[in-house]
């Protein structure tokens, strides 16, 4: 399973001092016409930033982001999609040849540990 931690960017311009990153950089495969097997996983925000502190904007009415990686993270980058299928329909235009698209999708446990964090998050 890819790591999302992997490609993180490091502050502004590369100094954690500047303030946040914003986005992250994209990562794609040479040939994107070759069988590749992705991941895709939901990225939670609080307010408009990821769980490593990475400024992605938005604001009320934003389509929720969701990440893309292999398991190498030779291929990795961010969509902004409607839902899962809509995150996994345009991995398939950059990849249209996807052998297999591996969406992880987890159990009640961690869903009740992410309520649990949300409560936890202080309110604006």
């Amino acid at each position: 399973m890819p790591d999302y931690k992997m490609h993180d960017p490091r502050g502004w311009c590369g100094d954690p001092k500047r303030g946040a990153a914003m986005g992250r950089a994209e990562y794609h495969a040479d040939d994107t016409s070759a069988p590749v097997r992705l991941f895709v996983r939901r990225v939670r925000l609080h307010g408009d930033y990821d769980a490593n502190g990475t400024y992605w904007g938005g604001g009320y009415g934003t389509l929720p982001l969701y990440w893309v990686a292999s398991a190498d993270c030779e291929v990795d980058f961010c969509v902004r999609a409607r839902d899962r299928a809509h995150a996994i329909e345009q991995a398939r235009c950059q990849y249209p040849t996807l052998a297999c698209l591996v969406t992880p999708r987890f159990g009640r446990a961690r869903e009740n540990q992410s309520r649990a964090i949300r409560s936890a998050w202080p309110k604006r």
